[in-house]
């Protein structure tokens, strides 16, 4: 091979496309260097990273089941509590109210008006009567009075213990009802009461 004028053998020609000797060629990073792919945040993710929410199962957390348990029993406890007053409530004004109205419905001088008990078929009032004859529904329960009731107390009259429990009554009852309502006292039920009653009749609502 010939020499070079200084004694050197001419550099080798690289293949084609190839940089000369001891140099990466174009386009790729020098040696030492990574040849991993940059990634950027901006980027989106991709679609297998995003887990199928149709796979995901939820599992309800220990705590947070335990509170909505103890929170729901709570809550039934406290409604128990209230119908049960209300019951208790409904009685002690019909007791209260009977002697007054049998006094006002019968005949003068005579005590011949009959109360009978409290009936479903009344909205739990107690119908009074006379010789077979309806003339009054002491107390019925707003709440327990159906179309049917509504339309059978519509010809007599109903007797109240107070402005309040006319108009809760007179709000679920024909226009042309009558009220008759008399002053009584009416005796509040004692907590323990409340209480015994809500533990012997789970469902008091029955029991107006």
């Amino acid at each position: 091979m010939p020499l070079s004028p200084a004694g050197e053998s001419p550099a080798e020609e690289s293949p084609a496309g190839e940089s000369p000797a001891g140099e990466p060629p174009a386009g790729e990073p020098p040696a030492g260097e990574s040849h991993a792919e940059e990634s950027f945040p901006d980027e989106p993710t991709p679609v297998d990273a995003v887990p199928d929410p149709r796979l995901v199962v939820a599992r309800p957390d220990a705590a947070h089941a335990a509170i909505a348990r103890a929170t729901a029993r709570e809550v039934a406890v406290h409604e128990a509590y209230d119908r049960a007053r209300n019951v208790l409530r409904a009685r002690e004004r019909r007791r209260a109210l009977t002697p007054l109205a049998r006094e006002r419905f019968s005949t003068p001088g005579t005590l011949d008006a009959y109360a009978a008990r409290s009936m479903p078929s009344w909205a739990w009032g107690v119908p009074l009567s006379r010789r077979g004859h309806l003339l009054a529904v002491i107390s019925p329960t707003a709440s327990a009075i159906t179309p049917q009731i509504k339309t059978a107390l519509g010809p007599t009259v109903i007797v109240v213990a107070s402005w309040d429990e006319q108009e809760r009554i007179r709000a679920v009852t024909e226009s042309r009802q009558r009220f008759d309502l008399l002053s009584v006292r009416v005796p509040e039920p004692t907590h323990e009461e409340i209480v015994d009653f809500a533990r012997r009749h789970p469902v008091a609502s029955t029991w107006f």
